[in-house]
Parts: C-alpha cells; structure tokens; sequence
C-alpha cells in the first residue's frame, strides 16, 4: 500500500514539472515560463504589451508571448479544425493557415499533438515578440 501510494506521489510530481516545448526543424524547443518571482520590470513590461498572452522563455533567453493561436502547415485543414475544434483566421498558401484555438491554455498542447501525430508538417504557437529598432 506504501509502495502504491508512494508511486502515485512521483507520478503525480511528475507531470507538475512537465516539460513544455514546441517542434522546431523536427528538434523539441524548451519553453520555460516567465517566473512569478521574476523581477518586477520583466513582469511589467511583458503583461503591460499584452496581458492577455502567457510569457515564456524560448530556450532560456527570448522572452515571447503566446495566446490563442497557431501556425499550421497542412494537407488538411478541415480534418483539424473539425478534430481540433479551431477556428481558420487567415489562409496564407494552399496549406499554410493561422488558427484559433478555444483556451489558450492548450495552445501548445494542440500544436505538439499536431506534429507528433502527423497532421501538420509544422505546427507551433503564434510568437509575440517586441521588435527594437537599433
């Protein structure tokens, strides 16, 4: 019972510590989320320019907001959005599209499942990024 009860402890801390990425040129990319205890500047200055995105850390250095969409390339599109429940935004080929999913929550959860299970030959959030001029 010990033993059951101790394994079900480390499978549920597992999954909290989740590791979270997208495909990137068929290679997994870290996506670390911007730390609560951030300092307040980086906060501020990520939820002032859209507080409606999540923030992450692309590999540990760029900082990037992804909300509710994605950028699909596929052969076809109206298989996910009835699988996906998404919403087509913009069509910009034949079979490259931007989508909306309904949570953003899963926003990355949806594009990996997109990948991984051979429904589109690139899947990934929306990046936001600020763009500096020099």
């Amino acid at each position: 019972m010990f033993l059951k009860a101790l394994s079900i402890f480390f499978f549920t801390l597992s999954l909290l510590k989740a590791e979270m990425f997208f495909y990137s040129n068929n290679q997994k990319v870290i996506l670390t989320p911007l730390d609560t205890n951030a300092s307040q500047s980086v906060r501020a200055i990520a939820h002032a320019k859209k507080p409606t995105l999540n923030y992450f850390y692309i590999n540990g250095k760029n900082l990037v907001g992804i909300g509710d969409e994605l950028l699909v390339k596929t052969k076809d599109i109206n298989k996910i959005v009835q699988k996906y429940e998404v919403e087509v935004l913009q069509k910009f080929s034949d079979s490259i599209y931007l989508l909306r999913v309904k949570d953003k929550a899963i926003t990355i959860e949806i594009a990996n499942k997109l990948y991984e299970e051979g429904e589109a030959e690139l899947s990934h959030p929306n990046f936001h990024r600020e763009i500096f001029k020099r």
